[in-house]
């Protein structure tokens, strides 16, 4: 008798208010995820164009040298949404599992010296010549070299951050160690790994040391005004000068961060307002960053210890408890530096030659507005940088619209085809989140546990950082999901619901590091939580309650 044939992909409907046209047959026999982790609205073209093949270019290389068989990934710009798809390498399935373990085994455990030593430096010398530039005083011809560099460097960038793979994948391994030698769950194994210093929770810190440092003059204006009301009130006193003087410095090492993945936004040292309010929410905390983070580390030892006892009588066990514990109390200082130096400061800055040819377009009267360069492809300015003078008004108005009228639209997690069922990737799984059956009650919605604990308050549904104004002291967070330039919200917040994400995407750990509960890929919370609703959340169920 034959062996029965192997199941292939299942066609996925098209919606059709969200029609795809694909490149090739192939192509629509893809698995393409909606990237709402890191893309949950509208990608420019200008991110489609040079940012979103350095990710995707990065992603593949990082998951063939850890051993995944992984041909090639691929992110399309869908409907102005980004997709992600992976193109399998089927001569590489047989013997995935060993090869990536033999990878974690050789790599993971040193990535996070590798990373302080080697990698973080290199990435430092590529934004500082991004930022050093002189963008205005260059000729077209110096700014296209200048872009093209720019362009090479954010390659390169995304290509370092891949190869961090193999630490990423010990703290899934020390979850399923804990399970098996304690019988404890995954959020207890994670509670471990809290309490290591990383930057995103030190910029919440020194945020919150310089709001509590200010004068009474300065934190009444700040509490009693919108951030640009604020920023023009503060430069008319000697007190509100002084303060902003302490502001930039603060800046001027963790103001390199826009609000999203893309390039339209200004950065916050470029844009003081921005972070005054933030400034107010921390005003409103009565707890440092960093105090909460040492607390959590201390429950994280306190329960390491009595994992140590119970393991006490079995050395086996002990050591290999302890080995996966060390390693993967690396992983959220991993994940956060990163962030921090690549997907935060070289993203934001990555925009420089790109505006700077906009503001030179738009004094030519070829676009309509210097920020009108993100509606165009790389491409397109290289053109212009070598003297093509085509008036790109009517292209860029076209393509502005086209972003609109799919904003606020939620489109399809999934589209083209469903691979078979299993061989799910052990850490895409924990750090982007499964799906989740969601409750026939419509005030239940369903999620992920991210960090337990239980609170009631109110929901405010944020979905992008620009909207961070409208967040008050003990509110609930319900987003898409967060990066580390949202981390000064998290002070002043009750709890957190993230549309995507697992228990060990940012959103999560630096949840667990600030003590609030969390419940991650809802994929659904903000459409059905209601705006300034009351809410109850429980972290350690995954359940969100419409009270």
């Amino acid at each position: 008798m034959p062996a029965p044939a192997t199941p292939g992909p299942t066609p996925i409907p098209t919606p059709a208010d969200f029609p795809v046209t694909w490149n090739s047959p192939e192509e629509a026999m893809l698995h393409w995820a909606w990237e709402q982790q890191h893309m949950p609205l509208p990608i420019t073209p200008l991110f489609a164009s040079f940012v979103a093949p350095a990710i995707a270019g990065g992603l593949g290389s990082g998951l063939r040298a850890l051993g995944a068989p992984v041909a090639s990934q691929q992110l399309r710009r869908l409907n102005t949404y980004g997709y992600m798809a992976t193109v399998p390498d089927f001569a590489l399935i047989e013997g995935t599992p060993e090869r990536v373990r033999q990878s974690v085994g050789e790599r993971g455990f040193t990535m996070f010296q590798h990373w302080n030593e080697v990698l973080q430096p290199k990435i430092e010398a590529l934004n500082q010549r991004v930022v050093d530039f002189d963008y205005a005083g260059a000729s077209d011809a110096a700014l296209l070299a200048q872009l093209d560099f720019v362009v090479e460097a954010t390659n390169e960038q995304w290509q370092i951050h891949f190869q961090l793979f193999p630490g990423f994948y010990i703290p899934a391994a020390f979850k399923d160690a804990c399970a098996r030698l304690l019988g404890l769950e995954g959020l207890e194994a994670y509670e471990m790994m809290q309490g290591a210093p990383n930057l995103s929770v030190e910029s919440g810190s020194k945020l919150w040391q310089l709001a509590h440092a200010a004068s009474p003059l300065v934190r009444e204006t700040v509490h009693s005004m919108d951030g640009p009301a604020a920023l023009t009130k503060l430069r008319t006193s000697a007190e509100g000068q002084s303060f902003l003087r302490d502001l930039q410095a603060y800046l001027d090492v963790y103001g390199w961060r826009t609000g999203s993945f893309d390039v339209l936004e200004p950065l916050w040292v470029e844009n003081p307002a921005v972070a005054l309010e933030h400034v107010r929410l921390m005003l409103g905390t009565p707890t440092d960053p960093a105090d909460e983070q040492r607390r959590g580390a201390e429950r994280a030892e306190t329960l390491a210890g009595e994992c140590r006892v119970r393991l006490a009588g079995n050395p086996a066990a002990l050591g290999e408890f302890e080995a996966l514990l060390a390693g993967a109390r690396n992983f959220a200082p991993l994940l956060e530096n990163h962030n921090f130096h690549i997907d935060t400061k070289g993203l934001a800055v990555a925009r420089f030659p790109f505006r700077e040819a906009g503001r030179r377009m738009a004094a030519a009267g070829l676009v309509a507005s210097a920020d009108d360069y993100a509606y165009l492809e790389a491409g397109e300015i290289r053109t212009f940088l070598n003297g093509d003078h085509t008036d790109r008004r009517a292209l860029t108005a076209e393509r502005k619209a086209e972003m609109e009228h799919w904003r606020g639209r939620i489109p399809p997690a999934e589209l083209g085809a469903r691979p078979p069922a299993g061989g799910e990737d052990p850490f895409e799984l924990e750090f982007g989140g499964g799906q989740v059956e969601q409750s026939r009650d419509p005030k239940v919605v369903k999620g992920i546990p991210g960090a337990r604990g239980t609170v009631t308050g109110t929901a405010r549904v944020v979905r992008s950082l620009s909207e961070a104004g409208r967040v008050q002291e003990g509110d609930i967070l319900i987003c898409d999901m967060t990066t580390p330039a949202w981390t000064p919200l998290f002070a002043s917040l009750k709890a957190i619901v993230a549309d995507s994400g697992g228990p060990l995407s940012h959103c999560a750990i630096v949840a667990r590091e600030f003590g609030l509960p969390c419940v991650t890929a809802t994929r659904v919370g903000t459409q059905r939580i209601p705006d300034g609703a009351t809410i109850t959340v429980d972290g350690a169920q995954g359940l969100i309650r419409i009270e």
